[in-house]
């Protein structure tokens, strides 16, 4: 099939609902029913456009009239919510969820994680033409993953391709420890990254299945991103390589005993000055 055939494929059809859609997208959705009420809108995560399986995949709701055809394939581009002159609570509204997405799809970026796409079809928001909320009429789950091909740290721009791997992304803003190494170090250390990309994720997923969360692991910190941020901070953190890169032996297989979830803030005062310091003793 065409770029073109696929994307008239896409077009949804019928109602779904949003818990069914996740289920078929490989999104928990177990602890849903915790939530009290005769109808599912009691359930304010039934009104969010991005959803995290933590170490797995991400969920996230496009427009199907958004979908660009780019030669053979079919791109979607993704940028922060401009304002459009609504209320201020409204406001607020939108673009906590234009956040919580954009967070998303730094994290698939980040983490090399595949994206599940939900086609949804409906009446948009219009500031001009239709002032009230988007209303979803329509919803379809694309059998073919996406990936995030392109992420700006800076402008928060990304751009999503239709049916292609995950790309590392070699120069990562946040990755603090690429920072450390230049020339052929920093060729080798990316390739390192690379190949330890699966095991990172299984750290974190493996990390959420026995503790519950992803606390910091260096003693005296403890900081966990959901604790504080509530549903915003889940499945974030940063996975820190216990020993450093110069020396591992060639050839030495990577345990996730050799990975430690850690805060961003200890993660960098771990590699301030170009160093690895051990966890322990690194807060006073």
């Amino acid at each position: 099939m065409s770029a073109r055939d696929d994307h008239k494929a896409l077009k949804p059809i019928k109602y779904q609902r949003v818990i069914d859609v996740l289920a078929e997208a490989q999104i928990d959705t177990s602890t849903w029913g915790a939530f009290k009420g005769k109808h599912a809108s009691t359930n304010p995560l039934v009104y969010q456009w991005s959803f995290e399986q933590p170490g797995e995949r991400v969920a996230l709701f496009l427009w199907w009239e958004e979908i660009r055809i780019s030669g053979d394939r079919l791109t979607y581009s993704l940028a922060p919510r401009k304002p459009t002159g609504l209320k201020p609570v409204s406001e607020s509204k939108w673009k906590a969820s234009s956040d919580r997405i954009l967070r998303h799809v730094q994290t698939a970026y980040e983490q090399e994680l595949p994206i599940a796409a939900v086609i949804v079809d409906g009446k948009r928001f219009d500031a001009k033409t239709n002032p009230n909320a988007s209303k979803v009429e329509r919803r379809l789950v694309d059998p073919t993953l996406w990936a995030v091909a392109e992420f700006d740290f800076v402008t928060r721009k990304a751009l999503l391709v239709r049916g292609v791997q995950p790309v590392h992304p070699e120069n990562r803003s946040v990755d603090i420890e690429l920072s450390a190494f230049e020339g052929w170090k920093r060729k080798a250390f990316i390739w390192h990254r690379h190949r330890e990309a699966s095991l990172r994720r299984e750290k974190i997923k493996r990390t959420i299945e026995t503790t519950g969360k992803l606390a910091c692991e260096v003693p005296n910190c403890g900081f966990d991103f959901q604790t504080t941020y509530g549903s915003i901070g889940s499945g974030f953190a940063h996975v820190h390589h216990k020993l450093p890169l110069g020396k591992t032996t060639a050839g030495r297989k990577t345990l996730l005993s050799d990975l430690a979830i850690v805060c961003p803030n200890c993660h960098a005062m771990i590699h301030q000055g170009g160093q690895c310091r051990p966890l322990t003793g690194l807060i006073p």
